[in-house]
């Protein structure tokens, strides 16, 4: 049976419970109540609030495969934003300081090689244009309609590939219509190959 069709295992509840617990205390860090994270979580996952909260307090039998693959796509997404909020941090600290030493620049080139280059290959020739019109954009979060206009396309014409590179993980949209690469510091990725091209 595949559960992507149906009702999980209910070990898989259990899992579902602390990812909504998790993203829950990661969400409190910028809110002042719960109530406040809970409509946000709600909004993120797109599931109703009282469905959240029968999930949190055990009173399912069986949790719907969307429902867990919603609250887990808002758990990376939360994440890696907290990632890119630290990165930021260490990037100002970095300037400030004037401290960026070797093993930082030996550490970037090293995911450049590895990491990044692994995920970039993987991608279709559409998706690569995307990325490319992004980093060119520069670092942070951006409009879709701004990427469309970077690469000279119309928005519904880029949409298609927008939500591929959400599907695989490679961006996330931290609110409607906007668009940030889910690996912090890809964008700086991006532009090494560009001026190596």
């Amino acid at each position: 049976m595949d559960w992507r069709d149906g009702d999980l295992p209910s070990d898989f509840d259990r899992t579902v419970v602390k990812n909504l617990n998790m993203l829950e205390r990661l969400i409190m860090r910028r809110v002042q109540t719960k109530t406040e994270a809970r409509v946000i979580i709600a909004r993120m996952t797109k599931i109703q609030p009282g469905t959240l909260e029968n999930i949190r307090r055990s009173r399912t039998k069986g949790v719907r495969a969307y429902v867990a693959e919603a609250i887990y796509q808002a758990v990376l997404n939360e994440l890696s934003g907290e990632i890119k909020r630290l990165e930021h941090e260490r990037f100002i600290i970095e300037q400030q300081t004037g401290c960026h030493s070797q093993e930082t620049s030996a550490a970037n080139a090293h995911l450049d090689a590895s990491f990044f280059r692994v995920r970039f290959e993987r991608l279709s020739l559409d998706e690569k244009q995307y990325f490319r019109g992004m980093a060119e954009i520069g670092a942070g979060t951006h409009r879709s309609s701004d990427i469309a206009d970077r690469l000279g396309k119309d928005l519904a014409a880029v949409e298609p590939i927008r939500e591929s590179l959400i599907a695989k993980g490679m961006l996330y949209s931290p609110s409607d219509g906007d668009t940030a690469f889910t690996e912090g510091l890809f964008d700086s990725f991006m532009n090494t190959m560009r001026s190596k091209t």
